[in-house]
């Protein structure tokens, strides 16, 4: 015998399963709101033109998941054991600690001698939506970690990188060189690679502190000689932000020192430069630069132009120390028109002519043409400056590997195509600290992503392109997000431009 439906009750079990259908879907974009079922695709909108793609073959590029390599202070430390233990940890909150020398665990104060080098490890609760994670290739680690050692006369900000043994645990190796005594303060932004699109997960921040401190102590005095800092060695681009009271008080002119806010100077670690030079004042052969990039490295040339620049004590124009304005509303003739070169004359010298050009998103718009054509009306370069990605990464539905294909278009034009035989300076995105920035997709792990992109692109084409790491010097205190902007404040201009110095001069 069968059993028939009315026509109401028919009506009764469609309207049922379209408000299962309904709720269900809810459910999943609750779990995960970044899944496709819910989202449009990522490049919608995207007006990036790769016409020229074919024409120009696109460099092997290296790994993008690179496992690292585990530093000598971390290569006793057990992260399974770590990860695992329930009697130290109970496995959910976010907890890091500085390793005994050996690399044991302690929840003891660790001492070392100025020097030294300890391990550092952070250890992160359950993975959220681990399931959901795309098997696609991605640029950086998937949780996105702020951490800084915080001592009395200095502060380090730390690269972590994540385990590869175990995905919730993170390490580091820090060699110091000033006696103090230091905790570990962090500060976990997104899981899960969430910091990829901001714009579907919620800003959540976790601060935790490190569950013990380390002491530093002096070492057996010995006389070092430094050598001059070379920007393109990364190791020379390592040291700590000192107080300035503690420097005027030990101040070692072998050190070096360079740009000074109104609390730290940056003191590098292994090397000495004759602070206060500008890239023109020994390099006679370089009478012409390229400049091509986004309003950063804008104010770099600001800097370059007038020693001066957004200086005016506490009372300085907020809009020149977090953004790209200054008194004069309508710019220099530099500024607004690439013909027009920004020209410094040096007594030693000469004259050397930087002629700027402004570049917007590279993954919305294909710039190669433009590109080509502007480098022919200008007097031939003897360097070329590329600054680019701080656009890009403001912008919400914009994937690393999506700039990461523009980046590699646009630098092997220039490197191939527009500038052969040139030196070219590729400046890395600006460090950008915890934080988010109302209507952008700024984040940390976002800055550290498309600078990973730039690095690995700088390294993949040859000795004449040097990689110039400003992302190298950052430090939570020098951003603007308190501003609303991604700039760092201007008094650290001087510094980047110190580095670009070093690159120009020292190579040429």
């Amino acid at each position: 015998m069968h059993t028939y439906l009315t026509q109401g009750q028919n009506l009764t079990l469609a309207s049922s399963i379209i408000t299962f259908c309904i709720l269900l879907t809810y459910l999943i974009y609750a779990i995960h709101p970044s899944t496709n079922l819910i989202q449009p695709p990522l490049d919608t909108d995207i007006k990036y033109n790769s016409s020229l793609t074919t024409q120009l073959p696109r460099p092997t590029t290296k790994p993008i998941q690179e496992e690292p390599t585990v530093p000598l202070a971390c290569q006793n430390v057990d992260y399974q054991w770590l990860a695992s233990d329930r009697y130290y940890w109970d496995g959910w909150v976010s907890k890091t600690m500085f390793m005994s020398p050996d690399g044991s665990y302690t929840e003891a104060n660790v001492k070392i001698s100025s020097g030294e080098s300890i391990c550092i490890v952070v250890l992160l609760g359950p993975i959220p939506a681990s399931s959901m994670i795309s098997p696609r290739k991605r640029f950086g680690p998937s949780d996105s970690i702020v951490m800084k050692a915080v001592g009395k006369q200095s502060k380090i900000e730390i690269n972590l990188h994540q385990s590869p043994e175990r995905s919730n645990v993170y390490f580091a190796s820090i060699t110091l060189f000033h006696p103090d005594t230091f905790y570990l303060q962090s500060v976990t932004e997104y899981r899960s690679y969430f910091w990829e699109t901001p714009i579907y997960h919620a800003y959540r921040p976790f601060s935790f502190r490190s569950i013990n401190r380390l002491v530093v102590m002096p070492a057996e005095s010995k006389k070092t000689i430094l050598l001059p800092c070379d920007a393109s060695r990364s190791e020379h681009l390592q040291g700590s932000w000192r107080t300035n009271t503690r420097l005027n008080h030990i101040h070692n002119p072998e050190a070096g020192v360079a740009s000074v806010n109104e609390e730290y100077t940056f003191v590098p670690d292994l090397c000495y430069r004759p602070f206060g030079r500008r890239p023109t004042d020994e390099c006679p052969r370089f009478q012409a630069i390229h400049v091509w990039g986004d309003d950063h490295i804008k104010r770099n040339l600001k800097a370059l132009e007038d020693p001066l620049w957004c200086e005016g004590g506490p009372k300085v124009n907020l809009d020149c120390v977090c953004n790209n304005e200054d008194n004069n509303a309508n710019g220099s003739h530099w500024e607004n028109n690439p013909n027009v070169p920004l020209v410094l004359n040096s007594s030693t010298v000469g004259i050397t002519s930087f002629y700027y050009n402004k570049l917007g998103s590279i993954t919305l718009k294909d710039w190669r043409e433009e590109i080509t054509l502007q480098a022919s009306l200008l007097p031939q370069a003897n360097v070329v400056i590329l600054g680019l990605g701080n656009i890009d990464i403001g912008l919400s539905r914009m994937l690393p590997s999506q700039f990461n294909a523009s980046f590699y278009d646009v630098l092997t034009h220039m490197v191939k195509q527009v500038y052969p035989h040139q030196t070219i300076i590729v400046k890395a995105p600006q460090y950008f600290g915890n934080g988010v920035l109302q209507n952008s997709a700024w984040n940390a792990g976002r800055s550290v992503a498309f600078s990973i992109v730039v690095e690995q692109a700088v390294h993949s084409m040859g000795d004449r392109v040097l990689l110039w790491n400003v992302r190298q010097l950052g430090m939570q205190d020098m951003t603007c997000s308190f501003a609303g902007t991604a700039y760092t404040k201007s008094n650290l201009v001087p510094l980047e431009n110190e580095l670009l110095s070093s690159l120009v001069c020292m190579h040429k």
